[in-house]
């Protein structure tokens, strides 16, 4: 490490910048600057022309108050307390314990001092937490650190990146998390886009924007609102009247919602914000609060003269809260989904220190391959990181069959290459996937029934599931049945879900030989093929053979024999190779394409296939299932199994919705493409168009949202040269 004395910054995005320390200089390619908001570095470089704005910050104000081990656990215990008092610049205050002092941190939207710790130790609220007879004493520890309120502006420049807080985070929140998800969006923008001010502020900046921006505009909305409502007294005990006399209803919920995400920052300000302007909470909030505003002054001065005493709310005040210890999870189907979702739940439980008892319910066995999930097998990012940061779980690298770093999209006429620097995926055979999976649920401490689940039936206190094997009691029901029908219609009877609509798809294997695998290298072949009922088609290469799978409204043995005997598609496979004894090797399937119409409710909530969220066109099921799988685990713990409480797996689920359109509009496109033979022009534009390839990888592999290819990789003159190339083509071809 070194202190960098200087940085020689070139204009030209062709010219490497210099940096200097200790009498040494280095000529780099990027500069990455990430030194927060304390540092008089970022403020040089913002002095320095470069365009670079420093973020608007305040000073809060931070105390050490020593009480002793004693004094602190009696009057903190294990709970970090929020106050909002009311107090003219300060927002918020948190008293959070440690071993024997108590960190005092104040936050406000000015500059925050020792004079404000003294208003906020003088209030009755305060006095009643700490021990009686305590005073501040003269000497303290205490600091006055930077805190960023209004993020930085052209924090990009040629070959020049700004990350963490030097650039935009999110507002009062999440530090490290926005530090590391800009460093996220900067080596991703690096990679896949270029260097220069301008690609970075069209990929770069856009990725923060998207980020931050109108996530920090609703937070400082939100802010300004609860700073009103702490002002004035008469709010505060409308809030207080609901937790206290009223703890399990729906308005107490809702608080608790409010309140513990608005200072946790656990689920996104937009949602908040929403979740606040609900009709029914409005209402009772105005009534409870005029009530109280509108007693007579007499009234209130009868009244025994106590404070307003902080109040908690707890995390578990209704049946439908969040899990609590003596719990029951009952998740019906043992593929990706539910097992991630079981290993999600016992992994939160133990760090929560609750005990809450987990059953899973599968009819197939993977163990010697009795059974098989029909799939491709395609594990896509980010499953590393789910697995290992998410679920606890090392990756399994001895199942991994080949690993997938490109793509080849197939015409009649010729092919073309697509390759992103950053991606990779891996193949996998699908029953040793379930198999692994299986065993680390088992690990984790979840229960695996190996029978099918036969009708549920709603009880007063919770669900009774029955099995071809017993009746089990339990709190709330997964569904991770992928598009079972046989399952899906017990869901149909017992609540009104309904199952997405689907694709439906053929899947077959191929065995070469080792010879005529090695032609595959580390890349995927997909098909666009102007064949009349199939959407799209792949080989998808393992260890000794060959995946083929074909999706399409209606396919069956017959048009897999027809793709197999393409001539694009003939001349990856062998030339003893008779397509004809296909039909003895095929396994039939489903791809769902729209979400299900209701994949939540009270006690209930569908994952994976079942829950249809998953990219339209490009699944991408396996990663798809076990993100959503955490999702609902997550949501389960933190906000409760109500319909109301799964309103938040479906945010998470948002991007996934958000994208619905789009991707059924990039399916209505390619089979345009398919049906009239512009594939072939298509890629032959591509061979020449880096940003054109770019976007077809992204539409092949599913890394980013089809919204976003449109927007980057579609523009009006793209589209323009596209369609000039597709009638040169078809006029070429008719002559």
């Amino acid at each position: 490490p070194f202190n960098v004395d200087s940085l020689s910054m070139s204009k030209d995005p062709k010219t490497r910048h210099r940096v200097r320390w200790n009498d040494e200089e280095l000529e780099v390619d990027l500069v990455v600057v990430a030194c927060g908001v304390t540092s008089s570095f970022g403020k040089q470089l913002a002095a320095s022309g470069t365009g670079y704005v420093f973020p608007h910050c305040v000073r809060a104000f931070q105390a050490e108050l020593d009480l002793g081990e004693a004094d602190l656990e009696k009057s903190f215990g294990d709970s970090i307390h929020v106050l909002s008092l009311g107090i003219k610049d300060v927002r918020f205050a948190a008293l959070i314990p440690k071993t024997r002092f108590v960190t005092m941190s104040l936050v406000g939207e000015r500059d925050l001092s020792a004079a404000h710790l003294a208003a906020v130790l003088q209030t009755e609220t305060v006095r009643q937490l700490l021990p009686r007879g305590w005073v501040l004493p003269e000497r303290y520890c205490s600091c006055r650190p930077r805190l960023p309120v209004r993020g930085a502006k052209g924090f990009w420049g040629n070959r020049l990146i700004f990350i963490g807080d030097a650039s935009m985070s999110r507002y009062y929140k999440n530090g490290i998390d926005s530090a590391f998800r800009t460093a996220k969006y900067a080596v991703q923008a690096a990679f896949d886009h270029g260097l220069s001010a301008r690609t970075l502020s069209k990929s770069y900046f856009i990725f923060v924007r998207r980020e931050f921006q109108k996530e920090n505009a609703y937070a400082r909305i939100l802010f300004r609102l609860n700073d009103f409502v702490a002002a004035r007294r008469f709010w505060v005990r409308a809030h207080l009247h609901f937790v206290r006399n009223r703890p399990r209803g729906q308005t107490a919920q809702t608080l608790y919602y409010l309140t513990w995400n608005l200072f946790t920052g656990d689920a996104r300000y937009r949602a908040i914000f929403w979740t606040s302007l609900s009709p029914r909470f409005l209402l009772k909030m105005v009534l409870t609060g005029l009530r109280y505003r509108c007693l007579p002054r007499k009234a209130i001065s009868e009244r025994p003269a106590t404070p307003l005493q902080p109040a908690m709310l707890s995390p578990n005040p209704s049946p439908l809260g969040p899990l609590r210890s003596g719990c029951t999870v009952a998740i019906v189907g043992g593929g990706p989904g539910g097992t991630s979702c079981g290993i999600a739940l016992k992994k939160m439980a133990a760090e929560r220190n609750i005990d809450i008892r987990v059953i899973l319910y599968e009819g197939k066995v993977f163990d010697n391959e009795r059974h098989y999930n029909q799939c491709a097998g395609v594990l896509s990012p980010p499953i590393e990181e789910l697995l290992e940061r998410s679920l606890g779980i090392e990756f399994p690298s001895p199942i991994i069959q080949r690993t997938i770093r490109s793509y080849r999209l197939c015409g009649r006429q010729g092919d073309v290459k697509l390759v992103s620097g950053t991606h990779r995926s891996y193949a996998v055979r699908r029953c040793l996937w379930d198999q692994f999976m299986l065993e680390q649920a088992k690990l984790h401490g979840v229960e695996v029934i190996h029978c099918r689940v036969t009708s549920i039936e709603t009880i007063p206190r919770g669900v009774i599931v029955y099995g071809e094997n017993g009746t089990v009691r339990a709190d709330v029901v997964v569904g991770a049945f992928g598009l079972d029908p046989g399952t899906a219609s017990v869901f149909e009877q017992w609540i009104s879900y309904r199952r997405p609509k689907a694709l439906e798809t053929i899947i077959t294997k191929i065995h070469p030989g080792d010879v005529w695998m090695r032609r595959f290298g580390e890349e995927i072949l997909a098909f666009l093929p102007g064949m009349k009922g199939v959407s799209f088609g792949a080989i998808t290469p393992k260890r000794d053979h060959l995946t083929v799978n074909i999706a399409g409204p209606r396919v069956n043995t017959s048009t897999i024999e027809q793709f197999l005997c393409l001539p694009e598609v003939k001349q990856w496979l062998p030339p003893d190779y008779e397509p004809t004894a296909v039909a003895e090797q095929c396994h039939k399937g489903l791809f769902p394409n729209r979400p299900a119409r209701v994949f939540f409710a009270d006690r209930f909530v569908a994952i994976g296939d079942a829950s249809g969220m998953v990219r339209p066109f490009k699944g991408k099921g396996i990663t798809a299932a076990c993100k959503t799988g955490v999702a609902a685990a997550k949501v389960m713990m933190d906000y409760g199994i109500s319909r109301k409480a799964f309103h938040a797996y479906r945010l998470a689920c948002r991007p996934v919705l958000a994208d619905r359109t789009y991707g059924l509009l990039m399916q209505k496109l390619a089979d345009a493409l398919r049906m009239t033979d512009a594939v072939d022009p298509l890629l032959s534009l591509a061979q020449e168009d880096a940003g054109l390839r770019r976007a077809l990888f992204l539409s092949v592999s599913g890394e980013e949202p089809y919204r976003k290819i449109f927007r980057e990789g579609f523009q009006i003159s793209r589209a323009a040269r596209i369609l000039r190339e597709i009638l040169r083509h078809k006029v070429s071809s008719t002559s």
